[in-house]
């Protein structure tokens, strides 16, 4: 009967599960039937024959929808059973253990159990073939593989394929695992060099989490905390972002300005991870420094000038105040130092906070001479007369200054003159002055000098007026004249001075009075003084009928000071009556008032009214007029500076106010409002407020609209290509666009341009536009080209054990897309052993052409043709020959030498 067997294409590329398309048929005549044609795998059971038969059995891969076609042909002997030893195909028995894994987990392939009848020398091929690829790790065993179970967003089942060879027939079977998925805890991914930002106070400081992981659902929630520390961040507790931004915020006393914050993610079922992050503030507030205002003014105290003290203060928001003097609060010349007269001596002032930073201030010490001299003067004295024009008189007077010192004052009558007898009267005035070198003048200081004459005169009896009667002009009574008597002096003769008291004419008061007459000598010797019964005398009688006279009043206009008019109190008008004097005033308004002293807007009426103690009354009247002729005040905003954030400019926002004493509602208009789009450019805003009175009020500010911001260049992806020749292609990729916030739609130009001719390897493409106001913004990607690398032709198979002769050179086919040049290696082919089980391994040996051959290209058949020259040495190694190609391509082969 028959032996079907199978013969394996698998490890022919692509695979199924890329798309690769299988087709198993002879060349020629057919040596038997094929079940599963249309596999990787075909079963082939051959026809009885009489005597051995060749058959080639052809396999033809494709790709759907790609040209090209890849076959290979393996030859095929039919034997008859009964001349020949048939071979028996071996079991594959594979096996998965854990058959159900976590995720993980490290799960076995074990294929240590198959079996073959004829050779117990077998080969192990591991092949995936569902589910999400995973990485099968070597064993010492070659039947046996291993890997660690991944995460997966669900349960996961995976099949893997074991293939066993007894070097001529194999078989294949295959088992499954299980992969169950577990949440795991997100990753909390949180940017931050050394655990800490060190910033300034008010510097923008950015937490970037965005690099957060979740494995399974991705991260639910972002949450922020500030630890611990002053000053306190406002608004962390709203944070719940992966990316925020804030101010650090100012120090204040004392504060240390270590801020530390913790971010919790959390995923969508609740599994949490966290990471710590601090900022350090700096200081970087100068103290305010408070010094006198300059000029400082002091007195002088010397000629020299003044010891002048002065005070001076710091604070500082950390450190607080600053001690005065100290090495933190310094001024030069320092306070009680000596500063000279009539000089501007200027005062440097400096202060420093524990962070180092400084302020100074400057202030004025002004020494002045302002003081006048004091003068000293003697008492005043008498000298009794030494001739009929008086007598001399000698006195000392001084003037002494701070500055001058001591003078001698300027008097008049100087000491030394002959001071008159009687003249002006009984005494001399001397009157002291004195005036400082800086012009200072002393208070005038004065004393007398009398000379003495003590013989009174005679009256002369018939010349005496008799009794008068008068009516009262005045509250003091009435002004009454008198013809005065004669006298007689021994001195003076007839030229004697005579009075009478009250004198003439005089304001006597209401009733009787008594004059009394007396005579004196120009020495000041009096009757009145002299023994009873020398002066004369007579009678005077006043009488009132006059009613009391009211002074001047006048009209008044105040100013409005609230809706309800104005505070305003008058002075009451006097009255004043010829014998009783000054009368009590009393006022009425009219009409009466809301409010105590409060005048209501418009015009009132005032009436005064006073009588005297004999019923003699009399009124006078005046208005209050209380006006509004104050404008109202405005509250502008400064000029305001507002980023553009479109073609029409921006919307900026403000506040106006206006408010009147008078008016609680103001009319308030501007040319512009609050929330109106601003064009480009500079616009000045008009406001006037006009109260009901008519009253208005004009100001303006203005609003500058600028454009600072470059255009927005859109991300473009990495374009990767193959090369077509030469090492290179040529690349076209879409230009990214440009979009600028005012100018819309901008042109975008790349370097180098769409089309140009890229080599292997990665080229940066560097972007660039700018704005009409020459706002530039630029942006990059990268060009990848790499060869077209699918893997080694006849003689060499992929993915399988070669075996061939040591020492024979072993040509080494490629296609690379087409002729890229003969500079393709990076470096050149290498070699080097691995064991005969392994499927890939370490080339650490360069190769050895043969001959006088190197690398070489045939057009006709598209394909690099490398001949390499192996070593008989080799006998029995199996090594990997390794082909590494610019830009990144590498490819392996493996060899068994015999």
């Amino acid at each position: 009967m028959p032996n079907a067997v199978v013969v394996n294409g698998q490890p022919s590329q692509p695979n199924q599960n890329q798309g690769g398309l299988f087709q198993w048929s002879f060349v020629g005549a057919p040596v038997g039937t094929l079940a599963n044609a249309n596999s990787p795998q075909v079963q082939l059971t051959p026809f009885d024959v009489a005597a051995s038969t060749q058959g080639i059995l052809r396999l033809t891969v494709t790709v759907s929808g790609c040209p090209g076609i890849s076959t290979k042909d393996v030859p095929v002997t039919v034997t008859n059973a009964h001349d020949v030893v048939i071979n028996l195909p071996p079991h594959a028995v594979p096996v998965a253990s854990p058959s159900t894994a976590s995720e993980g987990m490290v799960v076995t392939l074990d294929g240590s159990g198959s079996w073959d009848v004829d050779n117990p020398s077998l080969t192990y091929a591991w092949l995936q073939t569902v589910g999400p690829a995973v990485t099968l790790a070597n064993t010492g065993n070659p039947a046996i593989k291993t890997f660690v179970a991944p995460n997966f967003a669900d349960d996961t089942q995976l099949t893997f394929r074991l293939t066993v060879s007894d070097g001529t027939l194999s078989n294949s079977d295959t088992t499954f695992v299980n992969v169950s998925w577990t949440n795991d805890s997100p990753v909390a991914g949180l940017v931050c060099p050394d655990g800490m930002f060190e910033v300034n106070e008010g510097q923008s400081v950015t937490f970037d989490a965005s690099g957060s992981t979740d494995s399974d659902d991705g991260i639910a929630t972002y949450e922020w905390a500030q630890l611990v520390g002053l000053p306190e961040v406002t608004g962390v507790a709203d944070w719940n972002t992966a990316v925020v931004t804030f101010n650090a915020p100012q120090l204040g006393f004392g504060e240390t300005g270590l801020v530390p914050f913790k971010l919790t993610v959390t995923d969508h079922h609740g599994a949490k991870s966290t990471a710590n992050c601090a900022i350090f503030v700096h200081d970087i507030t100068k103290p305010l420094l408070s010094v006198p205002q300059s000029p400082l003014v002091a007195e002088a105290t010397s000629a020299d000038g003044a010891n002048v003290a002065y005070e001076v203060s710091a604070f500082d928001a950390v450190d607080g105040d600053l001690p005065f003097p100290s090495p933190y609060l310094l001024c030069e010349p320092p306070p009680g130092s000596l500063f000279a007269l009539d000089s501007l001596s200027p005062v440097l002032c400096s202060a420093e906070d524990s962070a180092g930073n400084g302020n100074t201030a400057t202030f004025s010490v002004s020494v002045v001479d302002s003081t006048a001299p004091a003068i000293s003067v003697p008492l005043s004295f008498a000298v009794e007369a030494t001739g009929p024009d008086g007598a001399p008189a000698d006195y000392v007077a001084k003037s002494n200054d701070a500055v001058d010192g001591e003078r001698d004052a300027v008097c008049m009558p100087a000491s030394g003159s002959t001071f008159p007898l009687n003249t002006p009267g009984p005494t001399t005035t001397v009157h002291c002055d004195a005036t400082d070198a800086h012009g200072n003048e002393a208070t005038t200081r004065t004393f007398t000098v009398a000379v003495h004459d003590t013989t009174p005169p005679d009256i002369d009896a018939a010349t005496v007026s008799a009794d008068l009667v008068a009516e009262a002009t005045s509250p003091s009574g009435a002004s009454v004249s008198f013809g005065l008597p004669s006298a007689h002096d021994l001195v003076d003769l007839d030229a004697v001075l005579v009075t009478c008291a009250p004198g003439s004419p005089h304001v006597f008061p209401l009733g009787e009075t008594v004059v009394q007459c007396d005579a004196v000598d120009s020495r000041g010797n009096s009757t009145a003084d002299a023994t009873p019964g020398t002066s004369a005398t007579f009678k005077v009688t006043v009488r009132d009928t006059t009613a009391p006279v009211f002074g001047p009043v006048s009209n008044h206009t105040v100013e409005a000071q609230s809706g309800a008019g104005a505070s305003f109190a008058y002075a009451l008008p006097t009255a004043t009556d010829v014998v009783d004097g000054d009368r009590t005033v009393t006022c009425t308004e009219a009409p009466a008032l809301a409010l105590p002293g409060v005048f209501p807007l418009g015009s009132t009426t005032v009436t005064c009214s006073a009588s005297d103690t004999r019923g003699n009354g009399g009124s006078t009247s005046f208005q209050v007029t209380v006006v509004d002729t104050t404008a109202p005040s405005l509250d502008l905003p400064a000029n305001i500076t507002a980023e553009a954030t479109g073609s029409t400019g921006a919307v900026v926002n403000f506040a106006v106010a206006a408010s009147d004493a008078v008016d609680a509602d103001v009319q308030l208009v501007c040319s512009s409002n609050s929330g109106d789009t601003f064009a480009l450019g500079t616009t000045t805003v008009q406001c006037i407020g006009t109260d009901d009175a008519g009253n208005s009020a004009g100001g303006n500010f203005t609003i500058t609209v600028q454009d600072t911001t470059g255009p927005a260049i859109s991300a473009h992806e990495t374009v990767t290509a193959y090369a077509t020749g030469n090492s290179a292609a040529t690349v076209t990729y879409t230009v990214p666009t440009a979009v600028d916030l005012v100018d819309g739609p901008v042109v975008v130009t790349c370097t180098p341009a769409s089309g140009s001719s890229f080599n292997v390897g990665t080229t940066t493409v560097t972007c660039s536009a700018k704005d009409s106001r020459n706002n530039p913004s630029n942006s990059t990607f990268a060009v990848t080209v790499t060869y077209n690398f699918t893997g080694f032709f006849q003689p060499i198979d992929n993915g399988t054990m070669n075996s061939v002769k040591a020492g024979s050179a072993i040509p080494v086919k490629f296609s690379l897309g087409g002729n890229q040049g003969l500079n393709i290696f990076d470096p050149g082919p290498a070699s080097g052993v691995i064991a005969c089980s392994a499927t890939d391994g370490d080339a650490i040996e360069e190769t050895v052409t043969a001959g006088n051959s190197s690398l070489q290209f045939d057009p006709g058949s598209n394909q690099y043709i490398y001949v390499w020259k192996t070593e008989k040495s080799w006998a029995g190694q199996c090594r990997v020959l390794q082909v590494k190609l610019k830009g990144g391509t590498q490819r392996s082969a493996l060899f068994k030498f015999k």
